[in-house]
């Protein structure tokens, strides 16, 4: 038998092979298995806070890498009944991955609470901003699954769950949210921290300061928001992507929860149009079980009343003369009784073209002969044409006027159709709200097209939450947006949002089903974006506070006109707009 190299024969060769596979399924074996502890060093990750909360992460990043910044104490003051949030950013730079298993709130200041959030990330595999060229895809911090906290010494605390893992080179956020009551105007100030417990038993803690304003924002609204959502789409998605079938009313109400403690308001809460009887008489049993406690403000302790409510047709459409005008005298009854009216109102046609004017105009005369007083909104730029009817006018962005004078084409969804009008300047507006009118705004995914304030996943913070200062900067008392969960609709919105040629257009929940972090069976997951918009709806209330001190409308309007000087030109930066906000409180504060 002839030897190979080495000295070992060719016929001893299966021998040595199946020795050697023996021995390594052996080790195998006796190795520990790769458990979590064995990656779990958590002596290395970086923390630190970052606010305002950026989620462009480019601009994000940059922050973090500011040697003066993380040096800087994170401080903030709060006013009462307002949300303030930050992000604690934890970094792994090790080669293995750690595992976070326990978060602890240190006790807080009197009148605060607070909420933890694991900020997720959705990809963005296609641009919303086409002409930005320097817009990214990927990786966009937006969805926030709560995080259950429990009482623990006085402070709150997570721990006891699955670990969350950081991947080598990865980042974990966790975004606190502080409420501070709605009677906690006085000045109080406190340190806190925020603790974070590895499993290897390593550990991080980042400390804060918070103080007290010395005053406190308005619970029921200045302002208006009208939002769109449907009960049937939000059920049905939750339905398709559980593991079991959700409870729907609960369900329901965690969305309208979650909408109002952002200050948005449905359209419409209640799930069902009017049931009305062949003599035009209405069943008010579900609209007083919902909508009704929403619109009195007692559907839910941290939500203030509703601030608005669409008249819509009922169920069963009154087809003659007699019984729509029962109709309408019910609804004209019911809502004078509870003191709703100036809260209602009636939106025909949504973003009308020109040829639909007729439509519009006759809609309008015959509501309003049913309900006297009745305001009618149009989503369009003030038009001669529409005057008489219209008494809320409720432009795009875009088509404010002070940025382009016209607009030769419309686009309906994803169809450019020849539609020609005028963009008014806003003097316009100022005379039509002289005259007893009202100016709304809203923003959609003609925002895309040039370079203006929108909702979208991919824009940096500073686009949504300067909308309320525009508000502030035009005289506009409302803001609506047209859809809370388009992408409900088609799939499954953590992996889709790009809807209209925009990532997140129309949507701004996620559905909290099995296999999100947390959850148990189904609930409403807020958007980042929601938090950003939120924070210039109480910006705006800074304002409006401001207002009312000697001297206090001019400044309030300079410094808005600081912000967000046109529709196109405004501050990018949230920086600056929490340096204006700064501001004002030390305005507030004299």
């Amino acid at each position: 038998m002839e030897p190979t190299p080495g000295g070992l024969s060719r016929s001893h060769r299966p021998a040595l092979l199946l020795l050697l596979a023996a021995a390594f399924a052996l080790s195998c074996s006796a190795a520990p298995p790769p458990a979590r502890e064995a990656g779990a060093g958590g002596a290395g990750v970086s923390a630190s806070w970052l606010y305002p909360v950026e989620n462009d992460p480019r601009k994000a990043a940059a922050a973090r890498a500011d040697p003066a910044a993380a040096a800087e104490p994170f401080a903030f003051r709060i006013a009462g009944n307002e949300y303030e949030i930050a992000a604690a950013v934890l970094r792994n730079p090790g080669r293995r991955a750690v595992y976070l298993s326990s978060i602890d709130l240190s006790a807080l200041p009197s009148g605060l609470t607070a909420k933890a959030y694991l900020l997720q990330d959705y990809e963005a595999k296609r641009k919303s901003r086409w002409f930005d060229l320097g817009t990214v895809r990927g990786s966009w911090p937006d969805p926030c699954v709560p995080i259950p906290l429990a009482a623990a010494g006085g402070g709150l605390s997570w721990s006891g769950g699955e670990p969350l893992r950081i991947g080598p080179g990865e980042t974990l956020r966790v975004l606190i949210e502080w409420y501070s009551s709605r009677d906690n105007a006085g000045r109080f100030s406190g340190e806190a921290s925020v603790g974070f417990r590895f499993a290897d038993g390593a550990g991080a803690l980042l400390p804060y300061r918070v103080s007290g304003a010395g005053f406190a924002l308005p619970w029921e609204p200045s302002y208006r928001t009208a939002v769109g959502i449907d009960y049937a789409t939000v059920v049905d998605r939750h339905r398709a992507l559980g593991d079991r079938p959700p409870e729907a009313r609960e369900l329901w109400l965690d969305y309208l929860r979650e909408l109002g403690e952002h200050r948005l308001f449905p359209y419409n809460a209640d799930p069902r149009r009017f049931v009305v009887s062949w003599e035009g008489r209405v069943d008010w049993k579900a609209f007083d079980e919902i909508q009704g406690p929403l619109l009195d403000g007692t559907l839910f302790d941290t939500v203030p009343p509703a601030t608005s409510v669409r008249l819509r047709g009922p169920q069963r459409y009154p087809w003659n003369e007699g019984l729509r005008e029962a109709y309408l005298a019910e609804i004209r009854s019911r809502f004078a009784e509870r003191g709703w009216s100036d809260r209602l109102y009636f939106y025909p046609v949504d973003e009308p073209l020109i040829g639909d004017y007729a439509e519009l105009r006759e809609d309008s005369r015959t509501y309003r002969a049913g309900v006297p007083g009745l305001r009618v909104l149009a989503t369009e730029p003030y038009s001669p044409l529409l005057e008489p009817e219209v008494s809320i006018w409720c432009p795009d962005i875009v088509s404010l006027g002070d940025s382009l004078p016209f607009l030769p084409l419309f686009a309906k969804g994803l169809e450019l159709q020849a539609d020609f009008h005028l963009s008014p300047p806003p003097s316009v507006y100022a005379v039509e709200r002289a005259r007893g009118k009202s100016l709304w705004i809203y923003t959609c995914t003609s925002a895309q097209f040039l370079d203006y304030p929108n909702l979208f996943i991919d824009s940096p913070a500073a686009y949504r939450r300067v909308i309320p200062w525009l508000m502030q900067r035009y005289g506009a008392e409302g803001f609506l947006y047209y859809n809370a969960a388009v992408a409900y609709r088609k799939g499954n919105p953590w992996i889709d949002q790009y809807d209209y040629a925009a990532n997140g257009d129309g949507t701004l929940f996620y559905p909290g089903v099995a296999g999100t972090p947390f959850v148990e069976g189904h609930r409403a997951v807020a958007s980042l974006r929601m938090k950003q918009l939120r924070d210039g709806l109480e910006d705006y209330e800074y304002l409006e506070l401001l207002k009312k001190r000697p001297g206090g409308v001019r400044l309030a309007a300079g410094i808005a006109a600081g912000v967000a000087r046109s529709s196109l030109n405004f501050e990018k930066d949230i920086g600056a707009l929490q340096r204006a906000r700064e501001r004002i409180i030390d305005e507030l504060s004299r």
